[in-house]
């Protein structure tokens, strides 16, 4: 919203009065004094309606307002600019809590809970698709797979699941443009989160086992910018080693955050990354991300230049992304899940 259009609107709003005008002022979460349907970030509190590189996303939320882009309607939990590939490990199924979103998809063992599997591919097989050696679903699994044109190849076994309610190869529908966006969206959504300053500069930092690391953004302006060089997350090498695996935790006043990973980013078997209000975008090309069996973040993981690998842990405990992934190339190995 412009300053002009902004004292417009409280003039207009100044002028009403009694119950007559309560009854009809617009909804607004944030309590700002700024409408909803007008407010740059509408559940962040923001009176000055602030928007440093007018983007129509407001500072106070920009990193949220971003990530709002790369989710597409909301359902999309794990995208990926070319490729997402599932691979099944000892009768393991990988499950996704919401839509997958990709150029192509080989997919073995993959459930998207009530929801889509989407790939964008105009041409050729789009998505080839089978369930040999998979566990037992649970849960609401029909779901429909939608492609840009290209074929959806689905091997025999497949149909034994009853997991696949729709095929749709036109081209035309509405989700194949929403994918195409989200994936253009995650490209700058990244591209912006790492261009902005840093409030804080680390170097490399490696967790060591049986540890933890605190980064303390308390008392940083919202969104804080912390830029590290390097993250690594050191886990368990087998099951009953005797030792922890490592974490990680932000301390904050509750602002947005985004944590800028510039190089190596790694988190091995069963380590964590306590919930913070913000994302960890890794930045640019660079080293495959690499997630072991177990290890859980409650907190986006945004790398579109990069790809990804996440396996199923010796110790039986999945690994979960509950707030997605979004990459360039995933490969999901086991029973990794996203989107919880």
């Amino acid at each position: 919203m412009t300053r002009a259009a902004l004292a417009l609107f409280l003039v207009v709003v100044a002028g009403g009065s009694g119950p007559a005008a309560l009854a009809q002022a617009p909804a607004d979460s944030d309590a700002d004094g700024v409408p909803n349907d007008v407010d740059d970030c509408p559940l962040a509190y923001d009176p000055l309606q602030q928007d440093a590189d007018g983007d129509g996303i407001g500072d106070a939320c920009e990193v949220s307002g971003l990530m709002a882009r790369v989710v597409g309607s909301g359902d999309i939990v794990a995208s990926a600019q070319k490729t997402i590939t599932t691979r099944a490990v000892q009768y393991s199924v990988f499950i996704a809590y919401g839509s997958i979103c990709a150029k192509t998809m080989k997919l073995d063992c993959t459930i998207a809970l009530d929801a889509d599997e989407i790939a964008l591919a105009t041409r050729g097989t789009a998505v080839n698709e089978g369930y040999r050696g998979c566990g037992e679903p649970s849960g609401p699994e029909a779901r429909t797979v939608i492609t840009g044109g290209g074929k959806v190849k689905i091997r025999p076994e497949t149909q034994d699941y009853g997991t696949i309610e729709e095929v749709d190869e036109s081209g035309t529908n509405p989700r194949v443009a929403e994918c195409n966006a989200a994936l253009t969206a995650a490209r700058t959504a990244s591209a912006k989160l790492a261009a902005l300053p840093p409030n804080l500069t680390l170097g490399d930092i490696t967790v060591p086992l049986g540890g933890f690391y605190q980064i303390d953004v308390r008392g940083m302006p919202s969104p804080t910018v912390v830029n590290v060089r390097s993250l690594d997350i050191l886990g368990l090498v087998k099951v009953f080693s005797g030792a922890d695996p490592g974490y990680l935790t932000v301390l904050s006043d509750g602002q947005e955050v985004v944590i800028n990973v510039l190089g190596l980013f790694r988190m091995e078997t069963a380590t964590s990354i306590a919930d913070f209000n913000g994302i960890i975008n890794v930045v640019g090309r660079g080293s495959t991300i690499a997630i072991g069996g177990g290890a859980f973040s409650n907190n986006a993981i945004l790398a579109p230049g990069r790809a990804a690998r996440l396996e199923t842990s010796t110790t039986g405990d999945g690994t979960l992304l509950s707030r997605g992934l979004f990459v360039n190339r995933a490969l999901f190995i086991g029973d990794p899940a996203v989107g919880f």
